[in-house]
């Protein structure tokens, strides 16, 4: 596998990275609605919960990035040797 191959791939995944922030903060969004009831606040907790989960998948997937990157670059050090 090519180190052009590697990086379309990180910035490939990159872009999923971003797209999974944007949901999250989408998903955030809708806590802001002018909701009032007991069952409106358990529903904005477990949205925070979830908003949460969603950032904590976009750095994993931004790590994933890092990574391809990061093998891109070793692939392309070691062919200029």
């Amino acid at each position: 596998m090519g180190s052009e191959h590697v990086r379309r791939s990180a910035a490939r995944v990159q872009q999923i990275g971003d797209e999974v922030r944007r949901l999250a903060d989408r998903t955030g969004a809708v806590g802001g609605l002018d909701w009032r009831s007991t069952a409106a606040d358990g529903f904005r907790h477990r949205l925070l919960e979830e908003v949460a989960r969603l950032r904590a998948v976009a750095a994993g997937v931004d790590a994933a990035a890092d990574a391809l990157w990061r093998h891109a670059l070793a692939i392309e050090a070691g062919a200029a040797r």
